[in-house]
């Protein structure tokens, strides 16, 4: 089966697409495509880089199903089985995206020990600098074709605009 990636990248979401900083963000207004930027990126990394890991959340489940699982789903049939037991979807080259979420202050304690060459939050804003702070010692890696990255994609205001 053959994979068909739709959509254009503004300049914005090229300037992400580009981006081999430790830490690239995005950020602006509703309905600029930064979530679409987000799965976009997840997925081209995964396709170019066999057997990476990889670590999408979002603050709730209910958001996550909505922004990113269910597209995802529609976009990868027949090429990327999704395990919804594990949040997982495992590429044909061995490289899984895992979808999670940190709805309480605690919930990232469910990431601590793994390794995730790729890491996404979106919506950072909604998460705590204390979340995002745990979350960066879990984005690591051993591989030498890739460095450690973190995306963000934001809104502003809410609890983590400061940070």
């Amino acid at each position: 089966m053959k994979l068909i990636l739709h959509g254009t990248p503004n300049s914005r979401q090229r300037e992400f697409f580009l981006s081999r900083a430790r830490h690239t963000a995005y950020g602006g207004a509703r309905g600029g495509g930064k979530s679409w930027a987000m799965r976009r990126q997840f997925v081209l990394l995964a396709l170019r880089y066999p057997e990476l890991n990889l670590l999408l959340l979002r603050r709730t489940l209910p958001e996550l199903r909505e922004n990113h699982i269910i597209p995802l789903q529609r976009e990868l049939y027949g090429i990327a089985p999704y395990n919804s037991t594990e949040r997982v979807f495992r590429f044909p080259n061995g490289s899984r995206i895992k979808l999670g979420y940190c709805d309480t202050a605690q919930d990232v304690y469910q990431y601590q020990g793994q390794e995730y060459a790729i890491i996404g939050m979106e919506e950072a804003t909604h998460f705590t600098e204390e979340q995002m702070r745990f979350l960066t010692t879990c984005n690591r890696t051993t591989r030498t074709d890739i460095s450690p990255r973190m995306y963000y994609t934001c809104n502003p205001g809410n609890v983590g605009h400061a940070w």
